[in-house]
């Protein structure tokens, strides 16, 4: 899966444009894609929305996660790209991309997505991997932290980081695993 020129698997929907959307149509009216890094840039380059997870029926809900190949992290402050792109962490991204709110030297907004080694199917293991890279950086907006979250394309969009051999490494897998048995450890306990 991972790896420069490999394919990889998400949910895009060409019902809107950058912020300017029918709600309704967040929900319902994806559509699995198969492409490649530079098709993934394309989807936002044309403002359409993007999620991580491959969704059954095209329906946006954690009952529709089929799988995900990657991780999305939303930056809304407290971080410019250029720190951004010093962290440790950042340095596994594929990709760093600005948002529609993005407003340079201002308010600099952006999202860093990450590539996964593997291909992920099982939701609950999904969302402790995204709150694990998310406590690696606390910048991050607390509200985009679901399996199912949608990410609004940019037609403005400036992609300062495009590393098509950006992959997180597994022990951030292995650690959400860990972060979930020990959940289920204190349920347990109860």
């Amino acid at each position: 899966l991972a790896g420069a020129g490999q394919s990889i698997r998400y949910s895009v929907n060409k019902a809107g444009q950058n912020k300017d959307w029918n709600k309704a149509d967040l929900t319902a009216k994806f559509e699995e894609h198969v492409g490649t890094l530079s098709d993934v840039i394309a989807h936002i380059e044309q403002g359409f929305a993007v999620c991580a997870g491959v969704l059954k029926d095209g329906y946006r809900d954690s009952e529709n996660f089929v799988q995900s190949e990657w991780v999305i992290i939303d930056i809304d402050h407290g971080w410019t790209i250029a720190e951004a792109l010093q962290h440790q962490t950042v340095a596994h991204a594929t990709l760093l991309y600005t948002t529609c709110s993005h407003r340079p030297g201002e308010e600099e907004r952006f999202r860093i997505v990450f590539r996964l080694p593997q291909a992920i199917t099982d939701f609950e293991l999904y969302e402790s991997l995204i709150k694990v890279v998310l406590n690696e950086i606390p910048q991050h907006d607390p509200q985009c932290k679901d399996g199912v979250r949608i990410f609004y394309g940019n037609t403005g969009a400036t992609f300062p980081l495009i590393n098509d051999g950006g992959t997180l490494p597994g022990t951030y897998i292995e650690r959400a695993k860990f972060r979930l048995e020990e959940k289920e450890q204190q349920l347990l306990n109860q």
